[in-house]
């Protein structure tokens, strides 16, 4: 019996939509693929950002993208604080969801702390694991 057991489940994101509605099928979900996640710029927090980041007023940061971790930069290095914002992100808890976060970061020597793919991987199992379980 498949863990998902013909639920429908609902993909948000329109990033490798294909590959993730794959996966919902093949633990026996029904995918319903609704693009709702885009990449927006706000340029104008990014000062913002940097002051609370470089005054320890971030505990964690969370790549999910590797345009939004290059734009972060991008504009750090546009008001000057490019510098600032890396010794910064060094000092806090970074997460990034997949490897072109990651790959941005390691040009600034930014640790990355936690992979999503990872965690995702460890609940795809658990999911399996536990199919078939009685609620």
């Amino acid at each position: 019996m498949a863990a998902l057991d013909g639920l429908r489940v609902a993909l948000l994101e329109a990033h490798l939509t294909d590959e993730a509605a794959a996966e919902v099928r093949r633990f026996g979900g029904v995918p319903y693929c609704v693009p709702a996640v885009r990449e927006a710029r706000h340029l104008d927090l990014v000062g913002p950002f940097i002051d609370r980041l470089s005054t320890g007023r971030v505990s964690a940061a969370i790549f999910l993208t590797g345009v939004g971790a290059t734009m972060l930069l991008e504009e750090a290095s546009r008001l000057g604080r490019l510098e600032e914002t890396a010794a910064a992100l060094r000092g806090t808890i970074v997460a990034c969801r997949g490897p072109k976060p990651i790959a941005v970061l390691r040009q600034h020597d930014v640790p990355v702390r936690a992979k999503m793919d990872a965690m995702i991987a460890a609940l795809a199992d658990y999911v399996e694991l536990t199919a078939g379980l009685p609620d």
